[in-house]
C-alpha cells in the first residue's frame, strides 16, 4: 500500500507494517483533550491521564487515571491539582443542546437530575463577599467612577472593563483571565474616546454590536473595542427624562431599560425604576411600568435608587441598583420577578459600605454596580463605584477634590454558580 505526497511516501504499508504503526502512534503522548457530554450542564473532559466531570446540579468531580482507573478517589478538593483542574474546567463546552429522544436509561436519569437541579438550586442575591480585604482594581489612575464590564468567553480577550474617568476620555482595560485587580489586566488605553460625557450608565453586546448608554444617546460599534476609540457611533436615543442613570439588559429579541424615574430631593435619583423595551435598543422605547422598582409603596420621597443592572440567574430575574436617603449615603440593595414585566420585589442590602473601618476605600459608600457571570471561577462578580472622603489610604486621585478618592471595586458572589445557560 502506497501513500504518493504524504509524509510517508515511499513506504510500502503492508498490514503487519500498519499495524507496528498503529502500536507506536498508541505509545506516543496525547497532547489534546476529549470532550463528552450529555443535555446541558452533563460533561467530561478527558485529557491522557485525568478525567474531569462536571454535573448539571453543579457538582464536580477530578480523577488520576494513572492510580485510580476506576475512579474511587474524587480529587476535586485537592488545592495541589488545583491548575490541573482549571487546565480542563477551561475545555467546558460553550454551547449546550437538549437531548434527542426520552426511553432510554440514560435519558431518564438525565431528566430525573434536571428535575432535582432545579429543586436545590438557590442563588441569594445578598451574599456577597471581598475576594480580599481591600479589592480595589486600581488607585493610580485618577477619578474611577461607572465602570462597565463585557464577557465574552470566545474571544482570545474574554473579559473587558470600561472605567470612565474624565469627560474627555475613558480607560480600556483587559485580561484573559479575570481578576479583581489591574495588576491582572492589560490597559489597552488611558484615552479612550466614546463620547464626551462624565459617565456612561451601562451597556451589552448582541450579534457582535456593541451598546453603551448615556444621556439619552445610545453609542454603538460593531468590532474588536480595541478598535473602537474615536469610533462609536451616536445611534439612537433613549428617553432620559423618564429614565435615566439605567441598566440594560437584551432577552430574545428585546431590549429592557430599568432606569431613574421621580424626582428624589435628596440627591441625583429617581423615586422609583421605570421599565422601557424596544427591539431595537436604539429607539421607539415603550414604557412598560414607571414604578418596575418602587421603593416607597407607601408614597413620598424617603428612598432614592437609580444606576441599576440586571441578570436572569435560575429563572428568576435580578436587579441591582444603588440606593440612598437622606443622611444615608449609598449602598448596593436587591430585588427580583419571575417575569421581567412585572414589578419586582425588595429583597435586602446586598453590599454596603464599611462605615466604621478607617483604613478602606469603600466606607462612605459603594454605587453603580455591573453584574456578570464569570465562567472560570464559576460565580458571579460585580464590579462597583467605591468612594472614601477620609484620605485614608488614600491615592492619586488629580480629578478629586480634598481627600476624596473613588476607585472600582469587585465583589465575588460566594455560590459558585456552575450555570450553564451563561457563557
Amino acid at each position: 500500500m502506497a501513500y504518493p505526497d504524504t509524509p510517508w511516501s515511499g513506504y510500502d504499508y503492508g498490514g503487519d507494517a500498519l499495524l507496528l504503526d498503529a502500536r507506536k502512534r498508541a505509545r506516543a503522548e496525547w497532547p489534546n483533550m476529549a470532550r463528552t457530554s450529555f443535555g446541558p450542564g452533563n460533561y467530561s473532559i478527558r485529557s491522557e491521564r485525568y478525567r474531569y466531570i462536571h454535573y448539571n446540579d453543579g457538582s464536580e468531580e477530578f480523577y488520576d487515571h494513572a492510580n485510580d482507573p476506576h475512579e474511587w478517589n474524587n480529587l476535586i478538593e485537592k488545592p495541589e491539582l488545583f491548575s490541573r483542574i482549571e487546565e480542563h474546567r477551561a475545555h467546558r463546552p460553550r454551547q449546550f443542546h437538549s437531548v434527542l429522544g426520552t426511553v432510554s436509561t440514560g435519558h431518564r436519569a438525565f431528566h430525573a437530575s434536571e428535575e432535582a437541579s432545579k429543586q436545590v438550586k438557590k442563588f441569594d442575591p445578598l451574599d456577597w463577599e471581598r475576594p480580599v480585604d481591600n479589592p480595589v482594581f486600581t488607585t493610580t489612575f485618577g477619578n474611577n467612577h461607572d465602570s462597565v464590564l463585557f464577557v465574552d468567553s470566545e474571544l482570545e480577550y474574554p473579559y473587558y472593563l470600561i472605567i470612565i474617568h474624565t469627560p474627555q476620555a475613558a480607560h480600556l482595560w483587559r485580561a484573559k483571565k479575570f481578576s479583581w485587580s489591574s495588576a491582572d489586566w492589560e490597559l489597552v488605553s488611558d484615552k479612550y474616546i466614546i463620547g464626551k460625557h462624565y459617565e456612561y450608565d451601562d451597556g451589552v453586546k448582541v450579534d457582535g454590536t456593541y451598546y453603551l448608554y448615556e444621556e439619552g444617546i445610545v453609542y454603538t460599534f460593531s468590532g474588536p473595542l480595541e478598535k473602537a476609540s474615536g469610533k462609536w457611533k451616536a445611534a439612537g436615543t433613549f428617553p432620559s427624562k423618564q429614565c435615566d442613570d439605567i441598566g440594560i439588559y437584551y432577552e430574545d429579541g428585546v431590549f429592557h431599560m430599568f432606569g431613574e424615574h421621580g424626582h428624589f430631593p435628596h440627591g441625583p435619583d429617581g423615586t422609583s425604576l421605570a421599565h422601557f423595551s424596544s427591539t431595537t435598543g436604539l429607539g421607539d422605547w415603550k414604557l412598560v411600568n414607571a414604578k418596575a422598582v418602587h421603593p416607597n409603596p407607601d408614597g413620598g420621597h424617603k428612598y432614592g435608587v437609580g444606576d441599576a443592572t440586571i441578570e436572569k440567574i435560575h429563572g428568576t430575574y435580578y436587579i441591582f441598583c444603588d440606593r440612598e436617603s437622606k443622611g444615608s449615603p449609598y449602598k448596593v440593595v436587591a430585588w427580583r420577578s419571575k417575569d421581567i414585566n412585572q414589578p419586582f420585589e425588595y429583597v435586602g442590602k446586598a453590599i454596603t459600605p464599611r462605615s466604621e473601618e478607617v483604613n478602606h476605600w469603600d466606607n462612605y459608600r459603594i454605587q453603580d454596580p455591573d453584574i456578570a457571570y464569570i465562567p472560570e471561577l464559576g460565580r458571579y462578580v460585580i464590579t462597583a463605584n467605591m468612594m472614601d472622603r477620609d484620605g485614608n489610604p488614600g491615592g492619586k486621585f488629580p480629578t478629586l477634590k480634598g481627600k476624596t478618592t473613588r476607585v472600582i471595586g469587585v465583589f465575588y458572589h460566594r455560590d459558585i454558580q456552575a450555570d450553564p445557560g451563561q457563557k
